[in-house]
């Protein structure tokens, strides 16, 4: 089964119906919590591969804070460099506010990322470094918190969250998800129905909840379940520009560290795997970069090992436990 990777676009899109109950929303924030966001969509100089998610500039009384969000549907080792990056440009642009940061999880494996960033250091500089009697010691440069979404309990989800933010049931509850599997589907359509009367709005979520069950499930799968539900399909995969730079960077989870950073082992294991789904050679060249003989070389091993095992199993068959390799 393909996973895809990120899903960047949809998730700010739902942010930014109304950032303002989002924030208070996934904040676990009281009623009678008062903030109010400005400035939003800030822009950063892009010095990394990808540009900020989230930046709001919100207000609770007379204190100001810029909330830096980002959002990730992988576990990511290199998260801790990238918000530190954050932190340091969001503050060089605003040197006076107090910088709040918080990565939102939604990937269907529950989150190992560190939630600080830290470097080493000899505590009396270069010249006792040299005479060998300095101490080395450990700094946080910052630290941030991460909201897992998958950790969120259905019930709990469905009694504070506005109907903005209902696609977001597709991420939620990863324990009920693993034990309902693609029945889940139809639930979150029955409660998209249920909690939203007009029917352009309900295609809206139904299309969030398409895209983010394509995480999980083959999107043939998930179409028909739709299909099953009254409710048609919204996405045309196959046009479609997300599911394109989806599947180029998620066919395989760590491909975005792996294979942009030309990882020869990353490449095979992802070429592998397009080839055990039936890719053609051509397509398994563009997404990898390995030359057609090397891919060759992949396919022509993945039907020898496939060989092998029809042979031992007409062995056993027959009562023969194993071969004897001749060299």
């Amino acid at each position: 089964m393909r996973k895809l990777g990120e899903y960047d676009i949809t998730i700010k899109e739902i942010v930014n119906k109304n950032p303002k109950a989002f924030i208070k929303t996934i904040f676990k924030l009281r009623e009678n919590d008062i903030i109010e966001v400005g400035e939003q969509s800030i822009e950063l100089p892009k010095v990394l591969e990808k540009r900020a998610d989230a930046i709001f500039k919100i207000t609770r009384g007379n204190t100001e804070s810029i909330l830096h969000l980002e959002f990730q549907s992988s576990n990511d080792t290199e998260i801790g460099r990238r918000m530190t990056l954050y932190r340091y440009l969001i503050a060089e642009k605003y040197p006076n506010i107090p910088v709040i940061q918080a990565v939102i999880y939604i990937g269907d494996e529950p989150p190992t990322m560190q939630t600080e960033y830290s470097y080493l250091y000899y505590k009396n500089g270069i010249h006792d470094f040299l005479r060998g009697n300095s101490p080395l010691i450990k700094t946080v440069t910052g630290d941030y918190e991460i909201i897992d979404l998958g950790a969120e309990k259905l019930e709990d989800f469905l009694q504070k969250t506005s109907p903005d933010f209902i696609g977001l049931i597709a991420v939620v509850d990863r324990e009920l998800q693993n034990k309902e599997g693609p029945d889940y589907i139809k639930r979150a359509v029955k409660e998209i129905k249920n909690r939203i009367p007009e029917r352009e709005k309900q295609l809206e979520a139904v299309k969030e909840i398409e895209l983010f069950f394509a995480m999980r499930y083959p999107t043939e799968l998930i179409g028909k379940i739709l299909k099953e539900e009254g409710v048609e399909k919204m996405i045309d995969w196959e046009k479609t520009a997300v599911y394109k730079e989806a599947l180029e960077k998620g066919l395989q989870q760590g491909l975005q560290q792996g294979l942009l950073q030309g990882e020869e082992k990353t490449k095979e294991e992802i070429a592998i795997k397009m080839l055990k789904d039936g890719e053609d050679i051509e397509k398994i060249q563009r997404y990898t970069s390995l030359n057609l003989e090397k891919i060759k070389e992949l396919d022509k091993r993945l039907k020898e090992e496939a060989a092998e095992k029809i042979i031992d199993s007409a062995l056993k068959k027959k009562g023969i436990k194993g071969r004897l390799n001749i060299n």
